[in-house]
């Protein structure tokens, strides 16, 4: 079984006001199948994109990403 690597961290920023989780992991085929969506779920905004092979995906706030 392969061995991936993933961080997450949470970011305040204080221009709007609240705080964002980064989620940034080697991409897998799973993973590449959301790539590139953006969804709000349970008042979370949460954008996936890619930057080479590497995963990378933003949550926070609906209301605190929209600003």
């Amino acid at each position: 079984m392969p061995l991936y690597l993933a961080v997450a961290a949470q970011l305040k920023f204080d221009i709007f006001g609240g705080v964002q989780t980064l989620y940034v992991a080697e991409l897998t085929l799973a993973l590449e199948a959301v790539v590139g969506e953006t969804v709000v779920y349970d008042a979370v905004e949460v954008t996936i994109w890619r930057e080479g092979d590497i995963f990378h995906g933003l949550a926070g706030s609906a209301t605190m990403v929209a600003q």
